[in-house]
């Protein structure tokens, strides 16, 4: 079948699917590199000064996703003059954001080394930072409105197929670049000059296909008003994802961090894939959820089926097979052991929670019930932060992980009853005994496979090894699915046809 004859959630599903292919395979090598020219210790520097990065998102201070929802209806309806209001609205903010983002990333590159002590030279740090902050306030002053409405809209693939493009091209001349020179800033700046490529093509595309955005309409502020709200949803969300190794590095040290960055990274990516699923069909249930709610419901119980056993399976994949890779891939790194079973049970634990209680929050994301829920948020945060600063005092890395799997254990709980009780009004028994089946399951399976790094096994021996098995660890999930729903193969048909159309 010819790509264009294809939907438009196939198309976000086929070309994330790829350009995640590539992120993982240049998210694999660099760190590599950082470990193999500069050590542990500069590579858990880099990560943290990533990590930093992240809390700049709050900047943005919840217009993204107060705008997708807000833009639900109107592009359902093709109404195109409340679609500009909206942008014009997301347009006002993100200008004052740039602003805000350039300034505070010049002040990260100046105050942080002197807070944590760095190898690096402090003029690389500064300089460091900026070529990595310099893509995202570009984003903010031309292409971010623009974005949000193609994703609504469905045109997520014309995104994939950009980063994809733009990450080969910076990922190959950034392993060129720190292979023929070792040098930091060359390779940052090709980074930086690379992830400007895509905006002119965004523009022109938008110029093309949406030809009746009024660039002078009234902005809507009221539309994207629910932005404060969603702005302690990112901060909890931040928080979750990017304090542990900020910890690490003040409490502990940057060899720790590098470990924790290791075993993160092979998650992170397992964990976009999880997320391209929801996002893929995301602007079509969206759109559902608005104009039939009784199909909507049909179609998140089945998707509901689907996905967490889907989740359980990567996750059991994963805690199996994992150990194996990490230690081929750490392989001549002396100055840090990175063989950890323990650490990589929570970090599975971990990915189980976060992945499953993506499809509520998509859920709540379409109701728009960011106000009423923000509660949860504040408890996660609290937990997090809470049980994570004791717990990294007596037990190191394994306290970040324990503070975060509290506060991962309890706003799943919180969604979970949230979107039942008060958005889809339906009984939580059973999604709650599909939770207990796949983890119960996904327990049994890692009790007889066991975790361990098998020192026997080659890279093509642990691949497969994990592929025999995956057969009968599949069939396992398949038959747990289809104990929720007989007719599963009628409804994945169904559910085919209703995001096509």
């Amino acid at each position: 079948m010819k790509f264009k004859n294809l939907s438009r959630v196939e198309r976000n599903m086929l070309t994330g699917l790829f350009c995640q292919f590539v992120t993982i395979l240049l998210g694999f090598l660099m760190p590599r590199l950082y470990l193999t020219y500069y050590g542990s210790g500069v590579n858990g520097e880099l990560n943290t000064i990533k990590q930093l990065f992240a809390y700049l998102y709050l900047l943005e201070a919840g217009v993204g996703l107060a705008t997708t929802q807000a833009l639900y209806r109107p592009v359902a309806m093709e109404e195109h003059q409340t679609v500009s209001e909206i942008l014009a609205a997301t347009d006002h903010y993100y200008r004052r954001t740039g602003t805000l983002y350039a300034l505070i990333v010049v002040a990260i590159g100046i105050v942080y080394p002197m807070v944590v002590h760095f190898t690096l030279p402090r003029g690389v740090v500064l300089l460091y930072t900026i070529l990595y902050g310099l893509p995202s306030v570009t984003s903010f002053f031309v292409q971010g409105k623009y974005r949000l409405l193609m994703d609504v809209d469905g045109r997520r693939y014309v995104l994939s197929n950009l980063e994809t493009a733009t990450n080969l091209i910076s990922g190959i001349g950034k392993v060129l670049v720190l292979m023929l020179t070792q040098n930091l800033l060359a390779m940052q700046l090709l980074y930086c000059l690379c992830s400007m490529l895509p905006i002119p093509v965004i523009l022109w595309y938008t110029h093309k296909n949406y030809p009746w955005i009024d660039h002078h309409a009234k902005p809507d502020y009221s539309a994207v008003a629910q932005k404060n709200s969603v702005l302690m949803h990112q901060l909890s969300g931040v928080i979750f994802n990017n304090t542990d190794m900020v910890l690490l590095s003040y409490f502990c040290n940057f060899q720790l961090v590098s470990v924790y960055s290791i075993y993160n990274m092979f998650f992170v990516q397992i964990i976009f894939v999880m997320n391209l699923f929801l996002n893929s069909i995301s602007f079509r249930m969206g759109q559902i959820f608005h104009t039939d709610r009784e199909r909507f419901l049909g179609l998140f119980d089945l998707c509901e089926t689907l996905y967490l056993a889907f989740v359980a399976f990567c996750y059991t994949m994963t805690a199996a097979f994992l150990l194996p890779v990490i230690r081929i891939y750490t392989s001549g790194i002396q100055d840090t052991n990175y063989i950890d079973a323990f650490l990589l049970l929570l970090f599975a634990l971990k990915a189980v929670l976060e992945s499953g209680k993506g499809i509520y929050h998509h859920v709540v994301q379409y109701e728009g019930a960011f106000q009423q829920t923000r509660w949860h948020a504040l408890a996660e945060m609290t937990i997090n932060l809470t049980v994570t600063l004791l717990g990294i005092q007596f037990f190191g890395i394994y306290g970040c992980l324990f503070g975060t799997l509290a506060a991962l254990l309890c706003r799943t709980v919180l969604i979970f009853r949230y979107t039942y009780r008060n958005i889809l009004h339906q009984s939580m028994a059973r999604p709650a005994l599909k939770w207990v089946c796949d983890l119960g399951l996904m327990a049994l399976i890692l009790r007889i496979v066991g975790i361990q790094s098998r020192p026997e096994l080659s890279l093509p021996g642990v691949i497969g090894v994990a592929l025999l098995h995956m057969i009968w660890i599949g069939a396992a999930f398949a038959g747990a699915a289809f104990l929720f729903d007989h007719d599963l193969l009628h409804k994945l048909r169904t559910l085919r046809s209703s995001i096509r159309s």
